[in-house]
């Protein structure tokens, strides 16, 4: 993904998290913005850097929307994060797991479905299940 990588490197993603962490943009900029994360989250070297410059604390900061649209494109992001083993810990200690938790009572079921695979993805490698059950 080379133009992946060069928006990367011009530092697109301090401004993808400030987007989704500001009080004063819309939900649709913010939906962009996740949308963003998720295609460049696609590479699996992304996946870690994107996870290293706290990308897990971006996309939490909008996981609890009640805009519903926003909600599922931020667990798409996180998604394609959680597929890199390497971000696991980084998952497990953002705060992921209790906030993947709390959309479990979500009234929109394609929402609940969207937690329970990133929460299945995050549990499905060797020494991780006994890792989230205690946080």
């Amino acid at each position: 993904a080379p133009n992946a990588d060069a928006m990367c490197n011009a530092g697109i993603l301090p401004h993808l998290f400030t987007l989704l962490t500001s009080s004063t943009r819309s939900v649709d900029a913010k939906k962009l913005a996740c949308l963003a994360l998720a295609n460049l989250a696609t590479s699996p070297v992304l996946q870690v850097t994107i996870a290293d410059a706290g990308g897990f604390a971006a996309l939490l900061s909008v996981i609890d929307a009640t805009a519903s649209e926003l909600v599922e494109q931020a667990l798409k992001a996180t998604l394609h994060l959680a597929l890199n083993e390497k971000n696991h810990d980084k998952a497990a200690g953002s705060g992921l797991i209790s906030a993947l938790m709390r959309l479990m009572h979500h009234e929109e079921v394609r929402i609940v479905e969207r937690a329970l695979k990133v929460l299945y993805v995050l549990g499905d490698h060797e020494g991780n299940r006994s890792r989230y059950v205690r946080e």
